[in-house]
């Protein structure tokens, strides 16, 4: 199993991507709280602010937001390539493409 985009760990859980999939996983006891199935790639990192998690899906070319908690879709957005991992400031989302 390889690990394809940065440990991201927030109020004790730790986020991974690995061949194709998110895992949320209790950072005291190691259980798998949640996973979610990822259609291509995460690029190149994951991002939590408020409770939420985004990603950038290299193969349907959307910015993917989830529900940290559940790992359920909150919200897709269609972009257009080449683009940049997203940033939180200023409770705005940034994602320049």
């Amino acid at each position: 199993m390889s690990v394809y985009s940065k440990l991201l760990a927030a109020d004790n859980i730790l986020y991974l991507n690995t061949d194709h999939r998110l895992y949320a996983l209790d950072l005291k006891s190691g259980d798998l709280k949640w996973k979610f199935k990822v259609e291509g790639t995460v690029h190149p990192s994951l991002l939590y602010y408020e409770d939420l998690l985004s990603f950038i899906n290299t193969k349907t070319h959307e910015l993917v937001i989830i529900l940290a908690k559940t790992g359920q879709i909150f919200k897709k957005n269609a972009l257009t390539p080449p683009y940049q991992s997203p940033v939180y400031s200023n409770n705005t989302l940034f994602v320049i493409e």
